[in-house]
């Protein structure tokens, strides 16, 4: 096995370069641990930047055939595109819950007792409305007799 001190950032950054960023595939070609050649990296900022650079380079790659997917109308990639690119335009998938004109919500405690009584206070509301609907019924009923 390969060790750090075995390793050189010119020999590094072009096998980045070459596989894009895989550092699996590097560290195979190179004959080290993956363990190691993190470690390496993190310690030359030329392998750095060439492994940003280099996973920039397969990101744009994959960005374009996503595009000219979406733009031939394949439906995965419009609708990945929409639900990355058109969160603005309302393409998301999260909803948000918010309380009156998007503020907080209102976290209301009660014990259950506390419920128990709204409800039953609630339930008395809805029973006089529907008492009253059915009175005007009632009245409705005898005038047309």
């Amino acid at each position: 096995m390969t060790t750090q001190k075995e390793l050189d950032a010119n020999s590094v950054i072009a096998l980045v370069n070459l596989h894009q960023g895989n550092l699996s595939a590097v560290a195979k070609r190179l004959g080290c641990a993956r363990g190691t050649l993190y470690s390496f990296i993190s310690k030359h900022a030329t392998c750095q930047k060439a492994l940003k650079d280099a996973r920039e380079t397969l990101l744009d790659g994959v960005e374009s055939i996503l595009y000219n997917a979406a733009l031939s109308g394949e439906p995965w990639a419009v609708t990945l595109v929409l639900k990355a690119q058109g969160r603005s335009r309302g393409y998301a998938t999260r909803t948000e819950i918010t309380g009156a004109d998007g503020g907080p919500l209102e976290q209301v405690a009660m014990t259950l007792e506390e419920w128990r009584r709204n409800r039953r206070s609630r339930r008395n509301e809805v029973l006089k409305t529907l008492s009253f609907f059915e009175d005007d019924d009632e009245n409705l009923l005898e005038e047309r007799n």
